[in-house]
């Protein structure tokens, strides 16, 4: 489990090697298989925006939002039934060259007064990248791994031209990724106007350097007027997959949103298509397996999602999802 901690101002930046907390009590098992659930099949998708970023996107501005009653009340908990856990974490990796001195320290993005500021990080070849959430959205810097900024504070909503969703409606709940099977960069938030339909964005640069190389920027509607919560977004070897709390209209709470996206398109910037399946509410809190380390997975290996079980003390719920990229309709989760 990783944190960070606020003080004097600042969010600070500690690089340290992460593995996987502890849970308290006995330890979990995995069942051999999720429960069922009524899942309808695939939804095939195409997003709805996509083109060159603006460029370059400017210093972030303050911008005062005006909540909804909706709003104000969006559900982002963690339920009763699932406890927070701490402790040290172990290493699970090996080193790799992303891999930085463990004192390595600097001040970060300052506070910009939004709670929760969900600071996000992640090491690249030469680079390590920032986000946090603010009024305007998810605001981002580059930095070298000597922790020198190698650019200001910037907004992710300004990557998108005036108008479009992700640049009026730009909320947080960011995260950004460094893709190590491409040597790409992508940044990610979602929409939230108040009410639907929603929308989540992804940034992807057009190389390695993420102050340079420029970005291809994708906008996602989600289906049925489901808003996408706690946006978990991971690299695999076939594409990016993201997991979603979702809720109707900021009220009902809807069950989890599971996507899967084809990366090879978003790599020129070509239309990208979007595989979505739908479980009931009687799951929360899924995340996907994400790349990071020297071993990939094996060719044609399904993705691998996993929760922890509200209802079983000490159990983890797996899944498998395989994209059919050739015929995405006849894409799977298991």
């Amino acid at each position: 489990m990783r944190t960070m901690r606020l003080a004097a101002g600042a969010l600070g930046i500690s690089l340290l090697t992460f593995g996987v907390a502890g849970l308290s009590g006995a330890a979990p098992t995995a069942t051999t298989a999720a429960a069922a659930d009524p899942s309808a099949g695939p939804t095939v998708m195409t997003d709805v925006w996509h083109g060159d970023a603006a460029v370059p996107a400017p210093p972030a501005v303050t911008r005062t939002r005006t909540l909804t009653d909706a709003q104000e009340a969006q559900p982002r908990r963690i339920p009763a039934t699932i406890r927070r856990f701490s402790g040290p974490d172990a290493p699970v990796q090996s080193p790799t060259p992303r891999a930085m001195p463990a004192s390595t320290s600097w001040d970060g993005i300052g506070a910009t007064g939004v709670l929760p500021p969900d600071p996000s990080g992640e090491a690249g070849p030469s680079n390590f990248v920032q986000m946090v959430n603010d009024d305007i959205g998810s605001v981002y810097r580059v930095y070298d791994k000597a922790g020198s900024a190698l650019t200001s504070t910037l907004s992710m909503g300004s990557l998108w031209p005036g108008g479009t969703f992700c640049n009026i409606d730009a909320a947080g709940d960011r995260l950004v990724l460094y893709d190590q099977t491409v040597d790409r960069w992508v940044l990610t938030q979602f929409t939230n106007a108040g009410a639907g339909p929603y929308y989540f964005c992804m940034a992807i640069s057009k190389g390695s350097n993420p102050v340079s190389s420029g970005w291809w920027v994708y906008t996602f509607q989600t289906p049925n007027n489901r808003f996408p919560d706690y946006l978990k977004f991971a690299v695999w070897s076939d594409g990016y997959y993201m997991t979603a709390n979702e809720f109707g209209d900021l009220k009902a709470d809807n069950g989890v949103g599971i996507w899967a996206i084809d990366r090879t398109p978003m790599l020129t910037g070509a239309a990208a298509t979007s595989i979505y399946f739908h479980l009931s509410k009687t799951y929360y809190g899924l995340e996907a397996a994400d790349i990071d380390g020297p071993t990939l997975p094996p060719v044609g290996e399904a993705e691998h999602v996993m929760a922890y079980d509200q209802n079983n003390a000490n159990r983890l719920l797996m899944w498998d999802v395989h994209a059919d990229w050739v015929t995405p309709g006849n894409s799977t989760i298991t």
